[in-house]
């Protein structure tokens, strides 16, 4: 069984195929059918044991990298502690956005050698996401596509009703245009609600 799942990991190293341990576990579990491999449990003590006899890793996919430049944390902390100390924790709130890549694949796998990447999809959405510090308000999220009025809406009879505020941009990214849109509806609830609430953002361009 084992010689059988290591032969299935190089063949699907070779394809540049992204493998985990729930997979091998699957696939150990479809070998050992016509193996008549019976009474096994294929636990996560055996997958662990199994690593280690055939030097299987979870090894980084060689591909594109980026560096990111650290900050100083403590700093930071005492800047945040003198801006929110008038401030409850339920009255501090922060939006940050984030990049849904909705087509890319881990850039982890299993194996006993280090594998090169498949080009990575660059095709995402900006997502906007926004609370307060005790969770106990959720902003609805923006969620920033390139098109208004996707095909893929037209052709599943979409219903426009999300739970999301959707808009577009060309590039699917947020411009001071949506984000002012989006502060003044949060302005707008926090009004209903009858609170004065601090909002920390960081300073892309589109914040100003």
């Amino acid at each position: 069984l084992e010689e059988a799942l290591y032969i299935w990991i190089n063949q699907m190293n070779n394809k540049n195929v992204v493998i985990n341990e729930e997979m091998l576990r699957k696939k150990a579990m479809e070998f050992g059918q016509p193996l008549k491999v019976e009474s096994f449990k294929y636990s996560n003590g055996w997958i662990q044991r199994f690593k280690k006899r055939f030097n299987l890793k979870s090894r980084k996919l060689e591909g594109e990298a980026n560096e990111v430049s650290l900050v100083s944390v403590n700093e930071a902390k005492e800047f945040l502690k003198n801006i929110t100390k008038d401030y409850g924790y339920d009255e501090i709130f922060n939006l940050d956005e984030t990049a849904l890549f909705f087509e890319m694949l881990p850039n982890r796998t299993l194996a006993s050698k280090k594998l090169s990447g498949k080009k990575i999809s660059k095709r995402r959405i900006t997502v906007a996401l926004c609370c307060n510090a005790t969770g106990s308000i959720k902003i609805k999220p923006l969620a920033i596509n390139n098109s208004l009025s996707p095909r893929i809406f037209k052709a599943r009879n979409f219903n426009p009703n999300l739970n999301v505020k959707y808009t577009s941009n060309r590039k699917a990214w947020i411009t001071a245009v949506i984000f002012r849109e989006y502060i003044t509806e949060i302005n707008e609830l926090m009004r209903l609600l009858n609170k004065k609430i601090l909002l920390l953002v960081d300073n892309a361009s589109s914040h100003v």
